[in-house]
């Protein structure tokens, strides 16, 4: 059976999507049994806007209500170089914690993958490097050519021109010869 509607929990005109500001009336919710407009899931515009102003509220109560549960004034009790102090003892775990990562050579392996990186980066710079010269040499032999294919043209036009100036003059006298013939011979 299908339930028109704009409620999430029930089904939506228009394939579930609103088109500009047509909002569809439900003809019950199914969470409240509601009838008309669900206020619960379509009450104002900016219902979203109050969660994130809530939600960001919430986040800075717990963050404030840690920071004071968890400063140092309120943990440290006693002598600092007794167990029973916890600052001694966090201060103890950070030592053997940085002497566990120094006996088994991290940082000599996160200096030697930082080394492999570098030199890795440093080999594709060096073959980019190699393809931006080849590519340089290979666009001037293409200008190099251009200009040659270019100066061939010219001479090509030129030659073609001169051809055609001689022709137009050879022609010229030609025709002035045939009238001359014609001419001394009409008479």
């Amino acid at each position: 059976r299908k339930r028109k509607g704009h409620c999430r929990n029930s089904r939506r005109r228009n394939g579930g999507r609103h088109r500009g500001r047509q909002r569809h009336r439900t003809r019950n919710c199914r969470d409240h049994g509601r009838q008309g407009r669900c206020q619960k899931h379509h009450g104002s515009r900016h219902r979203a806007d109050e969660r994130v102003s809530q939600m960001i509220k919430q986040t800075l109560t717990v963050a404030a209500a840690t920071s004071l549960m968890a400063s140092p004034a309120l943990a440290a009790k006693g002598p600092f170089f007794s167990l029973a102090n916890t600052d001694f003892v966090v201060w103890i775990a950070f030592i053997i914690f940085i002497g566990v990562l120094v006996y088994f050579k991290v940082p000599g392996m996160l200096s030697k993958m930082l080394d492999d990186r570098a030199s890795g980066i440093q080999s594709e710079l060096d073959e980019a490097r190699a393809l931006r010269e080849e590519a340089q040499t290979l666009l001037a032999s293409y200008e190099r050519k251009q200009k040659e294919v270019q100066e061939q043209s010219d001479r090509i036009v030129a030659h073609a021109k001169a051809d055609a100036e001689a022709a137009a003059e050879q022609a010229r006298v030609d025709l002035a010869k045939s009238i001359e013939r014609r001419v001394a011979a009409a008479e």
